[in-house]
């Protein structure tokens, strides 16, 4: 890791996007509410919509970037996870049609092994929300939140964090990865999961 290790040393994660921007804008902060990292992701209708994680609001310093590895994303959607300096941390992928049912991405480590599982909190709530978005603002009539799973070698399952949204009319989320004091998943790609689950769920 960087520099920036102590920002990353922590459990909790506030993750707010900024309302009416044009570029997709996050800003992260600690439980205090000091702020850790502003995040961006560019509109761009021709090319693939990379994500930068800065240290600041200058965007001089960058200290993340989660990249989509496709333009064309028909059966799965992957992005890459990588430090400034290249090392690859991650690769976070979701299956478009399982995810039709219930939104769920895995993590793979960049050799390739499966880190954790990310996935709608219930079956019933994920088809609940399935049916609500067939109505007008459907999907703002109930909040969606997601599970971190590991799992052991026997194949147990074991939930090692949330992803939750706060109640409100703005998208304001809350990472916690208390559960997990084994440090099973990095929080650098933690943190890249949390974006990615608000921006490219389109939530």
């Amino acid at each position: 890791m960087n520099g920036h290790d102590e920002k990353f040393a922590r459990d909790k994660f506030l993750v707010n996007q900024k309302w009416r921007s044009f570029r997709e804008k996050y800003y992260v902060y600690d439980e205090q509410n000091r702020q850790l990292f502003t995040v961006e992701r560019p509109f761009r209708l021709l090319f693939r919509r990379n994500i930068t994680v800065y240290h600041d609001a200058t965007k001089k310093d960058p200290v993340l970037f989660i990249d989509q590895d496709h333009f064309w994303e028909l059966f799965d959607r992957t992005y890459t996870v990588r430090t400034p300096d290249g090392e690859q941390l991650a690769r976070l992928s979701r299956n478009n049609f399982s995810s039709l049912f219930r939104r769920s991405w895995e993590i793979r480590a960049a050799t390739g092994n499966l880190i954790v599982k990310v996935r709608e909190d219930t079956v019933a709530l994920a088809v609940v929300r399935r049916l609500l978005n067939f109505l007008p603002f459907g999907d703002l009539l109930m909040k969606t939140d997601f599970h971190f799973i590991a799992y052991d070698p026997a194949g147990n399952e074991r939930k090692i964090g949330s992803f939750d949204r706060r109640i409100g009319l703005f998208d304001k989320y809350v990472l916690d990865l208390s559960a997990d004091s084994q440090r099973t998943l990095d929080r650098r790609v933690g943190l890249a999961a949390a974006i990615l689950l608000d921006t490219a769920e389109k939530r």
